[in-house]
């Protein structure tokens, strides 16, 4: 029998830092191919990877009239190169420097008829190096690289059962190449003010956000931690201690980041690490769209949108369709569920009893 505990396996910091340096090098080059070749999309989510059951992948990317992924199998360790003609090709994960994995991916890229040009510099890096000339990196264990990949699967499954609750916009759960983290946002749908930084950046933050990620940590925090962080901070939200694990809180994000430790529940610690951006003792904030931001001893979550004007129409659509299954249910299961009474107070118009046109003639004859 395999514990949960086994289940998410140990990766700290030090033992792996070699083998993380050089995946997260060999990240950004595909991660730059996708960039080259993906259509624009907000907040770069054309760019990010998804995890799948064998790695990380990019999106679907066109090329003419064909299109391809490109997909990081830390099973096999190998990267695996699909088009959408039935070509596969591979590059092995093996140790190796950046400049040679460079080269050997540009080749197969080329050799399949995908001959790709990308801006050869890191990004978010401190001290940005050239991909095409990196021997500084060279350290691959197939053994802790395949640990990362189910870490980042466990946490992915935790941040996508959180999702749900929020009936705002949010992000895909996905994996960004840039920092080597993964994460999953969530926006007020009211615009943020104008900042200063890269336009990735800016761009990234033209809106209210809430965003909660996993990272494997560099720089001040060397351990692996759940983050969260609002952009831009509500007044009273900045995090407060958790009692999850000893927090850190980095002034220039405004967040919080808890490290993981070993639980004898990991599955359900990274839930409530998920849902564990401290609020202040303010039970309700409004943002300016409408939104509520609720706030509790359980964390900080938008939990419902004001007025129907302010609703899209696809929620719109949502919430009639909630009040016409309720309308079938009979006994005390007619209440609904925690979302469908979230509907209700949104869209509160959608579940008025409906009156047909007799009734209404002879209710305006009295």
């Amino acid at each position: 029998m395999v514990t949960e505990n086994e289940q998410w396996p140990s990766l700290p910091y030090e033992e792996w830092k070699d083998t993380y340096a050089t995946l997260h090098m060999w990240t950004q080059i595909v991660g730059k191919i996708a960039l080259a070749q993906a259509p624009p999309l907000n907040h770069s989510w054309s760019v990010a990877f998804v995890v799948t059951p064998r790695g990380l992948m990019t999106r679907t990317l066109p090329y003419e009239e064909r299109t391809f992924t490109l997909e990081f199998d830390l099973i096999d360790h190998q990267l695996v190169i699909r088009t959408s003609d039935g070509v596969v090709k591979s590059v092995q994960l093996a140790p190796r420097s950046v400049a040679s994995f460079y080269a050997d991916v540009m080749a197969t890229m080329a050799g399949i008829g995908l001959p790709v040009k990308i801006w050869p510099m890191t990004s978010e890096i401190p001290v940005p190096i050239r991909l095409d000339t990196d021997e500084a990196h060279h350290s691959y264990d197939p053994v802790l690289a395949n640990r990362c990949w189910i870490i980042l699967s466990k946490v992915a499954r935790v941040f996508e059962g959180s999702r749900c609750d929020f009936v705002g916009k949010c992000s895909p759960v996905h994996f960004f190449w840039g920092g080597f983290d993964l994460a999953v946002t969530r926006f007020s749908g009211r615009p943020a003010p104008p900042r200063e930084g890269p336009a990735f950046m800016r761009e990234a933050y033209s809106h209210e956000v809430i965003s909660h990620g996993f990272w494997f940590g560099s720089g001040p925090l060397l351990e692996p931690a759940f983050y969260a962080y609002a952009v831009p901070e509500p007044p009273g939200s900045r995090p407060r201690a958790s009692s999850l694990a000893a927090p850190s809180i980095t002034a220039s994000w405004a967040s919080l980041c808890c490290p993981t430790r070993r639980s004898a529940n990991p599955t359900r610690r990274s839930m409530r690490s998920s849902r564990s951006s401290r609020a202040p003792t303010n039970r309700r904030r409004r943002l300016g769209d409408g939104t509520v931001l609720c706030s509790s001893e359980q964390g900080i979550e938008c939990c419902a949108h004001q007025p129907d004007q302010r609703a899209t129409e696809t929620q719109r659509h949502g919430a009639e369709r909630v009040a016409r299954r309720l309308r079938r249910q009979r006994g005390p299961k007619a209440c609904g569920n925690t979302s469908d009474r979230r509907a209700r107070l949104a869209f509160p118009q959608a579940f008025e009893p409906r009156v047909s046109a007799g009734d209404a003639g002879r209710r305006a004859t009295r």
